[in-house]
């Protein structure tokens, strides 16, 4: 029986053996190519459908480590980062990209530990633990450089078992997903008086939800309205995620629905966007936090492309980081929209406010209606004046250039 390709399927192709690899491989039933180039990694791959059987020769050998007398690379920088203090669930990543893992004084789903590896050329990468580094830590492999054809292995490698793992990641986060759904559907509406909302003076809006604790539930969703976790509020403000829940890219609309051509406001925390909410009359997207603003207003940016973009930050100012105003930023910078941080006075400052709900709780929704509407007039004035720098075309002006041309025609005869 034929060994046919079920999913994406990377090889081990060096750079000379492509074209061999490229007629062994052939033409699927469909009379598309059996192969296939990933742009990002480099890595030849087997399309769905392509007979494997020709393609053994390239098949990536999982056993297949670093040459006799060399360090493998995978190996050592995970064990440089171990040494730093990473918690690592397997061998690292080393596919040039960013990840983040917990570190031995995290706690909860805290992650303050980020690497990128890569296997080109010579091994290298770089970590840092938020908590302690400054600034990234570089890492190269101590071994010499590796030979072609062992690279192509190590790499396709990596990059099959990336691919299994993202599987694995996507069906556990679609049977967190329906567990969620079905939770949110059997609890009652939060009617307002959990302690959370009383503590931080805001109402519930539709779509929250409370537990049989008392706890404030938000039930978030994607860009396809499909609730994928839950977010528990306790009355001392300790918030939690459903285990294994898809957070990144997840949200709740706080306060009405979106629509493409109107403004579209942002905000991290529930407080936060219900005061907002409550201040302007306009729904805000609750994105849970400012790491997640980027990657919901990329999903929100495709889905109303006729919106503006406008981000609420928290001023983490009191932090090392200003990290709500970096994100907010950054999701800006995504959207073409704008950040904004609230403005508080001395006194405010001296508290440690730092969210549009503190500013609420202070000087009233009076005064946060006012900063987000002078927020939200700087974009209609940015939008005004792009859409007024072309030239006014009058019928003096056509009769100018008409005369004009006409006497250029003249002196050119």
């Amino acid at each position: 029986m034929a060994n046919i390709a079920q999913e994406k399927t990377y090889l081990a192709i060096p750079f000379e053996e492509r074209k061999d690899a490229f007629r062994a491989a052939g033409k699927l039933p469909d009379g598309k190519n059996a192969l296939g180039l990933d742009e990002d990694s480099k890595l030849w791959f087997a399309n769905p459908g392509a007979d494997l059987d020709k393609l053994k020769k390239w098949i990536p050998d999982t056993t297949r480590r670093a040459e006799q007398g060399e360090t493998d690379p995978v190996i050592e920088f995970g064990q440089a980062l171990e040494d730093a203090g990473f918690i690592l669930d397997g061998e690292p990543q080393m596919d040039g990209k960013k990840h983040r893992v917990s570190t031995v004084d995290d706690r909860g789903g805290q992650k303050s530990g980020v690497y990128v590896g890569y296997l080109d050329g010579v091994p290298a990468g770089w970590y840092q633990d938020h908590r302690i580094h400054s600034e990234p830590q570089k890492w190269k492999a101590t071994g010499n450089r590796i030979d072609p054809e062992a690279q192509a292995h190590l790499k396709a490698v990596a990059a099959q078992r990336k691919i299994e793992r993202d599987q694995a990641q996507a069906r556990q986060y679609d049977h967190n997903a329906h567990r969620s759904q079905q939770a949110a559907s059997l609890m009652p509406d939060a009617n307002g008086q959990e302690q959370y909302l009383v503590n931080k003076g805001v109402k519930a809006f539709p779509g929250v939800k409370t537990d049989k604790r008392g706890r404030v539930v938000i039930p978030l969703q994607n860009e396809k309205d499909e609730v994928r976790t839950l977010q528990r509020i306790s009355g001392n403000g300790f918030k939690s995620l459903k285990k294994n829940g898809q957070k990144s890219g997840s949200y709740f609309v706080v306060g009405g629905e979106l629509k493409n051509g109107d403004p579209i406001l942002y905000a991290e925390g529930y407080s936060t966007s219900a005061t907002i909410s409550e201040a302007t009359g306009r729904p805000v997207v609750m994105t849970v936090d400012a790491g997640n603003m980027p990657t919901v207003a990329a999903k929100l940016l495709e889905k109303y492309p006729d919106s503006q973009h406008v981000f609420l930050a928290d001023d983490d100012r009191k932090n090392t980081a200003n990290k709500g105003k970096e994100k907010a930023e950054q999701a800006a910078t995504i959207t073409n929209g704008i950040a904004q941080t609230p403005i508080f006075n001395n006194q405010e400052i001296e508290k440690g406010f730092s969210d549009f709900n503190d500013l609420g709780q202070s000087r009233g929704l009076e005064v946060v209606r006012e900063q987000v509407e002078a927020t939200l007039n700087k974009v209609a004035t940015v939008d005004k004046v792009e859409e007024n720098t072309g030239p006014v075309i009058t019928d003096k002006f056509e009769r100018e250039i008409d005369t004009a041309l006409s006497n250029s025609e003249d002196n050119q005869k």
